[in-house]
């Protein structure tokens, strides 16, 4: 199986599916200050998530007044995806169930204000192997009152990823499909949130052994994170990781090899945000360079795999061990 870690960076994406801003004037009253953080907060940085939970305590210590309270609640929203896609699950967890408390004080079940935290949400139990949660979760977010299709994209999104987990991968490709065409139909067809469901797209390809249709998906993937102005690295780790896995189903180990070192390379630079997704590449690093007999080097990153055993939640990024059992059994 291929690992959850990627399904986490396709279905949360790093990139808002839709303006945190229009969001928030659309469903929520309180007041300019909140509309200008989410504004601010389209693209969280470390420094902006410290920031964030500086406000986030002062609103914890106690005498929000409804407007600030409802503040609080979108920017539970916001640090859960951050520590989403940093690999920070159980803070993610944390901030995106505290985020449904606040707003669904005065606010619908069905409200699209809920959207957001309840797909972090999903994500990150179904990352945790909560599964029974994650489908819970998702269950909720089926019955958001979607309007717009960017919003719509993502429900099926995480339809898909579920549908994926369960091996039922001609109906997630139909749910990715469909994503697909809700994003251009937005407008944002050569967007990275087109670019992350090309990436779920190829993976369920991968798994279902189509592997011409898994490298077109890539490949569009590709061309659009060449002109994307929303691409950020995590983008550029993801399409890499899933041509190490398509790599490996071929048999072609350095291919392989250099997609998932240079993935690994990309992670460790940035280590502030991505230290969990550099853990998560290791073990399937290490295996492909025994392929390659790279032997001493395994050894290395095998070692430095060990030290994070403990530390992080999850599977592999691209879980080649695994492909490696599915390939001898052909």
């Amino acid at each position: 199986m291929l690992a959850k870690t990627a399904l986490l960076y396709t279905a949360l994406g790093v990139a808002p599916s839709f303006s945190l801003a229009q969001e928030v004037q659309a469903g929520v009253s309180a007041g300019s200050a909140c509309v200008e953080l989410a504004r601010n907060a389209q693209f969280v940085t470390v420094v902006k998530a410290q920031a964030l939970g500086d406000a986030l305590s002062k609103y914890l210590r106690g005498g929000a007044n409804p407007a600030e309270e409802e503040c609080a609640g979108i920017a539970f929203s916001i640090r859960a995806a951050f520590f989403a896609v940093s690999g920070r699950l159980d803070e993610a967890e944390f901030d995106a169930q505290r985020s449904l408390d606040i707003l669904g004080k005065s606010h619908s079940s069905n409200d699209r204000i809920l959207l957001r935290p309840l797909h972090t949400l999903a994500v990150v139990r179904f990352e945790l192997g909560k599964v029974a949660q994650a489908r819970q979760a998702n269950r909720r977010l089926q019955l958001i009152h979607t309007e717009r299709p960017e919003e719509q994209a993502i429900v099926h999104t995480m339809s898909g990823t579920l549908l994926r987990a369960d091996g039922r991968l001609k109906e997630a490709e139909s749910e990715y499909l469909e994503a697909l065409e809700m994003i251009r139909e937005a407008g944002r067809g050569e967007s990275a949130d087109a670019a992350s469901t090309l990436n779920a797209l190829a993976l369920a390809y991968i798994e279902g052994r189509q592997y011409d249709e898994a490298r077109r998906a890539l490949d569009s993937q590709m061309a659009i994170l060449q002109t994307a102005k929303d691409g950020v690295a995590m983008d550029r780790i993801a399409v890499l990781a899933a041509l190490g896995a398509l790599h490996f189903r071929l048999h072609q180990w350095l291919d392989a090899e250099q997609d998932l070192g240079e993935a690994l390379s990309i992670a460790d630079r940035d280590n502030l945000l991505y230290p969990a997704l550099a853990a998560k590449l290791l073990p399937g690093y290490a295996i492909v360079l025994r392929k390659v007999h790279r032997r001493t080097e395994a050894r290395s990153i095998e070692a430095r795999a060990a030290t994070y055993r403990h530390h992080v939640t999850g599977d592999a990024l691209v879980d080649v061990s695994e492909l490696a059992a599915k390939s001898r059994l052909k």
